[in-house]
């Protein structure tokens, strides 16, 4: 009896330990800045934004970070208008929707929240996103501040309770600086 407890509580810190491998840091985005803690090392993204949107934008900076093996993408992103001009939080977001559709995936938006404050205004879609007969979940954040725009996107897998965590505690984690 006292090698099966021991055996039960071996494979009970085995599996605890599994739960989240990841190493969290915490990534300063923007200026003004987001904090937010990421599971890995972002990279900074090598993409241009759309001609019609670019003309527009004082500063741009996009990261990234994909764990192929855990199925996770990360992308993080920050920008600032030129002049006058506020961000349109929910054509962003829709903008980003048409962007995964475009290259074949299907995405099923379930959740569709805007939230207005004194300081920032936010858009939020969570959904199932379907590629190569792949099926994931996916949150999209897109913040505004003035002529700043925040957005944070991450994809897990549908089916993996772990990376679920992993999100929650990512969005969790956004406080501004």
């Amino acid at each position: 009896m006292k090698y099966i407890l021991f055996l039960l509580c071996c494979v009970s810190g085995v599996l605890t330990a599994q739960q989240d491998s990841f190493t969290w840091k915490e990534f300063v985005l923007g200026s003004p800045s987001l904090s937010i803690e990421v599971p890995g090392i972002v990279v900074p993204q090598e993409s241009t934004l759309p001609q019609g949107i670019a003309a527009y934008v004082e500063k741009y900076e996009g990261y990234y970070l994909e764990d192929k093996a855990k199925g996770m993408v990360i992308t993080l992103m920050h920008l600032k208008y030129a002049g006058q001009i506020y961000a349109d939080l929910a054509g962003a977001a829709n903008g980003t929707i048409s962007q995964w559709e475009a290259t074949g995936a299907k995405v099923d938006v379930q959740l569709f929240t805007k939230q207005i404050t004194a300081d920032r205004n936010s858009v939020i879609q969570k959904g199932l996103f379907t590629i190569d007969g792949k099926q994931s979940i996916f949150t999209n954040l897109v913040i505004g501040e003035e002529a700043n725009m925040w957005q944070i996107v991450m994809i897990v897998p549908a089916n993996d309770d772990t990376m679920k965590k992993a999100m929650d505690r990512l969005y969790a984690s956004i406080k501004s600086k």
